[in-house]
């Protein structure tokens, strides 16, 4: 199942499926990177044998970005740099300054891109056409940002953003109502929690294993503090952490949503891939109309 969600709202029409589909199915193939390409990333069917994009439902497309990276530590080039200069400083009795170090790191790292290491890193997302969103599951914002590319390029436009900008409210504020135990707050407050101080570099106090609603003498320790993470949990769906960028990490489906799950019969691994993502996408979409809708 999903464990995070970095979200993207669609602010124009949204592409067209069948066009989608053929467009992944064809542009953009997952592959290794060439020789002097550092990574390279592209679309990968989400099992063997199988389509770049499934339609999972009528109003859900699962997609997968595969991006090889090749390992060039810079501990590596720092050595080989090293042993360079002092070569060229015992033969021709000179120091090398610091442009000519630049250019002889440039050279190292032309040299040994080719043979470097390369490992595999695949990021799932789906594409939730009746709340009008890209869920992309990843705890990384750039990696997010990095498949939302790929996407805008393969399909020549996608006019999206993150979620964080269409809310019309801070989010920091309303999770510490929440905290502060408003009885509106459609979630129920977990024991864990992280507070900034509100100027550059400030410190950080990450809270785990208190009970948080109403709690005043935290309230009164983290008075002047911004609320970054706050660990939610929506009745009989799903618990999380929301971020104050409106992204949900760690999610972990209640007891209540694996027994639905395990009610499913499924015969294969795609059958029980499609029956997992439509549970979760529901549950994650039914979090995101809370976190999205004003409040009463």
């Amino acid at each position: 199942m999903i464990k995070h969600a970095a979200i993207f709202k669609f602010t124009e029409a949204m592409p067209d499926q069948d066009e989608l589909i053929e467009a992944l199915s064809t542009l953009h193939p997952a592959g290794e990177p060439q020789a002097l390409e550092l990574s390279r990333s592209g679309w990968s069917p989400l099992w063997r044998n199988g389509e770049q994009a499934y339609k999972v439902t009528p109003q859900i497309i699962a997609i997968s970005m595969l991006t090889h990276e090749r390992l060039l530590p810079a501990a590596v080039v720092r050595k080989a740099l090293a042993e360079k200069v002092e070569q060229i400083e015992a033969d021709e009795g000179r120091p090398v300054g610091r442009k000519e170090k630049t250019r002889l790191k440039d050279e190292i790292i032309i040299d040994l891109t080719p043979k470097a290491f390369i490992t595999a890193k695949r990021t799932d997302a789906y594409i939730d056409y009746q709340r009008q969103l890209l869920v992309v599951d990843s705890s990384s914002q750039k990696r997010a940002e990095d498949l939302a590319s790929l996407l805008r390029e393969t399909l020549g436009s996608l006019k999206c953003r993150p979620l964080v900008g269409d809310l019309g409210y801070d989010l920091a504020s309303r999770m510490r109502r929440w905290i502060q135990g408003d009885e509106t707050s459609p979630f129920q407050v977990d024991d864990e929690a992280t507070f900034v101080q509100p100027v550059e570099r400030g410190a950080t106090v990450k809270v785990k294993g208190l009970e948080l609603a109403g709690n005043h003498e935290l309230e009164e320790l983290v008075a002047n503090d911004t609320v970054e993470k706050l660990r939610l949990t929506l009745a009989d769906q799903i618990s999380f952490t929301l971020t104050m960028d409106a992204r949900l990490n760690r999610i972990v489906g209640t007891d209540a949503l694996y027994e639905q799950a395990a009610e499913v019969n499924c015969d294969d691994a795609m059958a029980r891939f499609t029956a997992d993502l439509i549970l979760m996408a529901d549950a994650i979409g039914k979090v995101l109309e809370k976190v999205i809708g004003k409040e009463e």
